[in-house]
């Protein structure tokens, strides 16, 4: 039961990613801040990331209870990490859209780790 609250939770989260993806890009579109692939290429990696953050609170949920919060910080750093890694080049090849790409892949970054809390808070709350 437990673990289907967490996959109910990771599909809505899912879902919203996407409905800001679709945002963002039509905005995108109109503006041309960055390039779509650069766009494609980030939310699916936040979306995958996304995706294992809830299986692994389900798992956690069972395993490791007293640690949720501790293991929550962790897994927001090592998103950054990656993301870090895999956006580094892209967003420093050009001084002109080095702003625009760190705001494109800030924004879902942290919209990603708020849809991500929330579960969090109420588990926790409910200890």
């Amino acid at each position: 039961m437990k673990k289907n609250k967490s996959i109910l939770q990771g599909l809505s989260a899912t879902l919203v990613l996407i409905f800001l993806f679709i945002c963002h890009s039509y905005l995108n579109k109109i503006n041309q801040w960055v390039s779509a692939e650069f766009l494609i290429k980030s939310y699916f990696v936040l979306l995958v990331l996304t995706s294992m953050f809830f299986v692994l609170f389900g798992i956690a949920k069972i395993k490791f209870r007293d640690h949720l919060g501790f293991l929550y910080l962790f897994w927001v750093l090592i998103k950054f990490v990656i993301l870090f890694f895999l956006f580094y080049t892209e967003i420093n090849n050009d001084s002109i859209s080095k702003k625009t790409e760190a705001i494109s892949l800030l924004i879902p970054y942290l919209i990603t780790i708020f849809l991500s809390a929330f579960p969090l808070s109420r588990e926790l709350n409910r200890q």
